[in-house]
């Protein structure tokens, strides 16, 4: 059977299975929001703003820093799945961890949960990286060129949806159950979801396929780095525009810690921070999704750096929590 025939025939399955995974995994994401819920929880253990803004550091460091290693090995594995399923375990098993920490050691000294949150962290982050390229490469396999929009636009869709119902959740945890243990039921049930979401990627039907060329060794493959990006300077000034786009996005690891500090708000305020964030998404992504088709992506990310400006700017002035939402 050729390639395309074997695409072709499991396209369907292939597709329910991969737009579970990212609902699923969307779903566990919202109770454990790296943008409301854990800086909400860091701000019980450390006043301190840095510590807390290690977390999307931690995001983009991780996603980013691995790919340059891995892109060499994946590139020569014939059947992608493999690599994802054992690797993508280092996303999920920290999040669990980080519950059954926090419930069977709740009165531990803050700078030891705040040092094992900061590291289980840092380990989830570089085991995403270091699956990213995988994952990426297994989906563009296996889901057709045609489709990816569809895949994407309906997956990000369906999970933002089914995330509110996983901010529900985390809701409930922290507002009927004192610090720290509706921040750890909250790590276990979202650990529930993302296994969940790896057993539909195991799902997944994928054909062998042997490499296209030779790929090089990983020193000779980083040795050759510097010349890419001296020959083409749109991808290098693409790629440091990505770099410095990367600082506004710190600043959203703070809007959740500080509304509820100046508006006096409890913990549970978080899941809503995580609601209206699953919403709007929801609502814009097919929208923005289509005008980027026909006016061009590189304006919508333009309007995006615009908007975030924005977001900060009325945070910063709100006068009350609903004009800050």
């Amino acid at each position: 059977m050729s390639e395309q025939s074997f695409v072709e025939r499991h396209f369907r399955h292939n597709f329910i299975v991969n737009v579970s995974d990212l609902a699923l995994w969307a779903t566990g994401s919202a109770l454990v929001s790296t943008a409301t819920v854990l800086p909400m929880f860091m701000a019980h253990l450390t006043a301190s703003p840095v510590i807390i803004g290690l977390i999307p550091s931690l995001q983009f460091l991780g996603w980013r820093l691995p790919q340059l290693f891995t892109a060499g090995v994946v590139e020569k594995l014939p059947r992608k799945l493999p690599f994802v399923l054992s690797v993508s375990l280092n996303e999920r098993l920290p999040i669990l961890m980080l519950g059954l920490i926090v419930l069977i050691w709740p009165h531990a000294e803050p700078d030891v949960l705040l040092a094992a949150t900061l590291l289980l962290l840092g380990w989830q982050a570089f085991g995403s990286g270091a699956c990213a390229n995988a994952w990426q490469a297994m989906v563009a396999k296996v889901i057709p060129a045609t489709h990816w929009g569809l895949f994407f636009g309906l997956g990000n869709a369906l999970g933002a949806l089914l995330g509110v119902g996983g901010a529900a959740l985390s809701h409930y945890f922290l507002s009927h159950y004192p610090f720290p243990y509706g921040f750890g039921y909250s790590c276990v049930v979202a650990s529930v979801f993302l296994m969940l979401s790896w057993c539909a990627l195991a799902l997944t039907k994928e054909e062998a396929k042997p490499p296209a060329r030779t790929v090089p060794g990983l020193r000779e493959y980083l040795r050759g780095l510097p010349g890419v990006l001296r020959q083409d300077r749109n991808f290098s000034l693409f790629l440091l525009l990505r770099s410095v786009g990367a600082f506004p996005g710190m600043g959203s690891a703070f809007l959740a810690v500080y509304a509820a500090e100046r508006f006096s708000l409890g913990d549970e305020a978080a899941a809503t921070f995580t609601t209206v964030i699953l919403v709007s998404q929801a609502l814009l992504n097919p929208i923005l999704g289509r005008m980027g088709d026909r006016y061009g992506h590189k304006l919508m990310i333009t309007l995006s750096f615009w908007a975030q400006a924005a977001s900060m700017a009325v945070a910063a002035t709100a006068p009350n929590s609903t004009l800050f939402l």
